[in-house]
């Protein structure tokens, strides 16, 4: 690790977050955060049920009968703390002095034995290399650890073979076993030397890493809508500020007080907007918070812990970031707001802003099958909103033409129910829009086709006065027409229709006053009229 680096790797990893003072002896919970194992303990003893939540992400976590001393350790952050004394005492401006850990006169050390795991002076060093027993060793110089701190290199035994090292993986269980454990509670599992399989637990860490770094992507991108949102949805109550003021100039003495209200309601719906978009951004900043602790503590394993580090995280690691990889937010769950001024110059003290409608509170009911003749369906507004003073807007356009249809009726039937009337004469697609107060219905522009006698080929699925049962396999599936009138054996005013599960029957197209089909709106195999 890089000398410049390591201030930041102290404020960024080595402070637990419980404490907020260097970690000591840093245990690792199941989403990845690490803390001092003392306040660990505390934290979970603080929670009076069987579970408690990660002091960070909110994560839940089960409590261990054992305790946390089953949690597994973070050594890699114990290297980086091993670490930041060497560089405090490479510094010397702390008066932090690493002392040889060979000798009795614990004189400063210069060097490290990477097999004894202990740190020698000059002539504890010197020796080191000499006598027969310790001259192999691989001795390094404290310098080169602040170069990379996998040199520190320390040795991980074995919980239940005191003194052997964990120098094997089972691959059956996927943990880091010693020599012992193959000749016991491993005997007839499938195991490696870690070193021989490192680049393979390394290769699953790093296809679980990436996906999660996707997902990160992706979290980023709705904090940046959200943030869009919150801009355009500012900026629209602030246009909308600016032709409420523009209007009441002329009459400010006298309508301060409405404009004053009608400045209130503004500031309300902003107020609510943005707390429903702190909600959200906050429930979107979570989960990208986790995708880059995951992120960061996964690079961490890789760059900087030594194999056998890996392999004991490679399960835990893997894991969790296989659960963010699910990690979803429905985007479609905030819009921008959709305020608008309705001025009343005749009247100004009735004038009014008004919306936050959105167009899912907007339904439009009964939009069957069109006819030759009068048509009607029904629009319903949602019973939340106040729908007093609501204008409600359909328009009927024959496409062929580009012409609206005159003579379309809009009735309030009640507060929250309008009945809208409509007549066709002619053959043709027809684009039938519904708004309220300006707001389009969702699904609006809606589509419907009428067509006196349907050419073969058509495309049809249950219409209004349907009355066969599953004849048609079930109310989602599609026909084709096949045939008309005499042609299929019937009275002028039927059709013949061949269904998608290949059952064909006759049907009313007129027949009786009467209409079992709707056209579907898609391309046509064949337009030959019969």
């Amino acid at each position: 690790m890089a000398l410049e680096s390591l201030a930041d790797a102290v404020e960024q990893e080595l402070l637990c977050s419980i404490c907020h003072d260097l970690m000591n002896i840093p245990k690792v919970l199941e989403c990845l955060h690490s803390f001092c194992k003392d306040c660990l303990l505390r934290w979970i003893n603080h929670s009076p049920t069987n579970n408690f939540y990660c002091p960070i992400c909110k994560h839940p976590h089960q409590k261990r009968q054992d305790g946390v001393d089953n949690y597994k350790t973070n050594f890699t952050l114990c290297n980086l703390l091993e670490a930041r004394k060497i560089h405090q005492a490479e510094e010397k401006t702390t008066g932090y002095i690493i002392k040889c850990e060979n000798g009795i006169d614990e004189n400063p050390a210069i060097t490290r034995c990477i097999d004894c795991e202990c740190y020698l002076c000059t002539s504890c060093s010197d020796q080191h290399t000499k006598i027969k027993a310790t001259r192999q060793h691989r001795v390094i110089r404290i310098s080169e650890i602040n170069e990379d701190i996998r040199k520190l290199h320390y040795k991980r035994y074995c919980d239940e073979h005191e003194g052997e090292e964990l120098k094997m993986y089972c691959l059956t269980c996927e943990e880091v076993i010693c020599r012992d454990c193959t000749m016991v509670n491993h005997k007839d599992h499938k195991f490696d030397f870690i070193k021989n399989i490192k680049g393979d637990l390394e290769n699953d860490i790093k296809g679980h890493l990436g996906k999660v770094e996707n997902k990160l992507q992706e979290f980023t991108k709705h904090t940046i809508y959200i943030d869009k949102v919150a801009s355009d949805s500012a900026e629209n109550i602030k246009e909308c500020h600016r032709v409420i003021r523009q209007f009441f100039d002329g009459y400010r003495e006298n309508l301060g007080r409405v404009q004053a209200m009608l400045h209130q309601q503004l500031i309300d719906a902003g107020g609510e907007m943005s707390k429903r978009l702190d909600v959200e951004r906050e429930t979107v900043e979570l989960s990208k918070a986790k995708l880059e602790n995951a992120k960061l503590f996964t690079n961490q394993l890789l760059d900087k812990g030594i194999p056998v580090d890996i392999a004991m995280m490679s399960k835990q690691t893997c894991s969790r970031l296989e659960q963010l990889q699910h990690e979803n937010w429905e985007r479609g769950s905030v819009k921008p707001s959709q305020w608008g001024f309705v001025a009343n110059e005749m009247n100004p003290l009735e004038s009014k802003v008004h919306g936050g409608i959105s167009p899912t509170e907007i339904g439009v009911e009964d939009l069957a099958q069109p006819i030759q003749g009068t048509n009607q369906f029904k629009v319903n507004l949602s019973p939340e909103i106040n729908s007093t003073n609501s204008v409600v807007v359909a328009t009927v356009t024959l496409t062929e033409k580009g012409e609206r249809l005159p003579g379309v009726e809009v009735k309030r039937e009640t507060a929250h129910l309008w009945n809208v009337q409509y007549q066709i004469d002619d053959d043709g697609l027809y684009e039938i829009r519904v708004t309220v107060d300006g707001v389009e219905a969702q699904g609006s522009p809606f589509k419907r086709k009428w067509l006196s006698k349907l050419p073969k080929g058509t495309r049809v699925c249950r219409g209004k006065d349907w009355k066969w049962g599953d004849q048609d396999g079930n109310d989602k599936q599609h026909g084709e027409i096949v045939g008309w009138a005499g042609e299929v054996g019937a009275s002028d005013n039927w059709v013949k229709v061949k269904w998608d599960n290949q059952c064909q029957n006759n049907y009313r197209w007129g027949a009786e006053g009467a209409y079992d089909l709707m056209i579907l709106i898609e391309p046509q195999k064949n337009t030959d009229t019969i």
